[in-house]
């Protein structure tokens, strides 16, 4: 998927909890910089089977918080073996935000294909 250059991309399921649908504009607090208030549109919602996500544009991110570029992603891979080490080490990164492993990722969707 091309993201669009401005607006917010919203997963059908988070459309759905907000109840906003493509051309609404919402609310939106930044939890970094000055944690202000803006308005921004909801330019497109998609189909999605990894739940309730929202995806702008890093670059108009950026220009809507004020800030330069930083990092907000990074993809890693590791031996299997070290699963368990690995969740440890990543429980005690202090700015980490989030975390999503492709593997159970791939996993609830092979369930939820099976299930259909």
């Amino acid at each position: 998927m091309v993201l669009p250059d401005h607006g917010l991309v919203f997963t059908e399921q988070l459309a759905d909890m907000l109840s906003v649908t493509s051309g609404d504009v919402v609310s939106v607090v930044f939890k970094k910089g000055e944690r202000r208030r803006i308005q921004v549109p909801v330019v497109m919602v998609i189909q999605s089977y990894t739940g309730a996500s929202a995806y702008a544009q890093f670059d108009y991110l950026n220009r809507l918080i004020g800030e330069v570029s930083s990092v907000n992603r990074v993809q890693v891979e590791f031996d299997p073996s070290k699963l368990d080490s690995f969740y440890g080490a990543i429980k005690t990164l202090p700015k980490l935000q989030g975390f999503s492993a492709l593997h159970e990722q791939r996993a609830f969707l092979q369930a939820l294909v099976k299930q259909n």
